[in-house]
């Protein structure tokens, strides 16, 4: 059997990408409460991502590394999305109550 390049490093590529989704997901919480949201990004997604933020770019027009990280999006086969729901936890100094 022979496997080409391609398709081992896009077999690599899912592996890390579930593997750095898996490391923030056990990484340590505000409080132990986890409002963590993880999604990977690929193919028709993606360009919707870089266009978004190619929209809001000429909508706001302040914020050129948008342009600079769009193009970034561009580039890479995945894009992996870190978030956070916003519920309030309790820590007042750092904005993260929920006010």
């Amino acid at each position: 059997m022979i496997t080409k390049s391609a398709e081992m490093e896009a077999r690599a590529l899912d592996g890390v990408v579930e593997l750095m989704a898996l490391a923030a997901r056990t990484a340590p919480k505000a409080k132990g409460v986890d409002n963590l949201v993880v999604v990977a990004v690929r193919a028709k997604a993606k360009d919707q991502l870089a266009a978004e933020m190619r929209r809001i770019l000429k909508e706001d027009g302040g914020l050129p590394h948008f342009e600079r990280d769009a193009g970034n999006v561009d580039k890479a086969p995945v894009v992996l999305l870190l978030g956070q729901r916003v519920k309030p936890v309790g820590p007042k100094p750092c904005g993260f109550c929920g006010y």
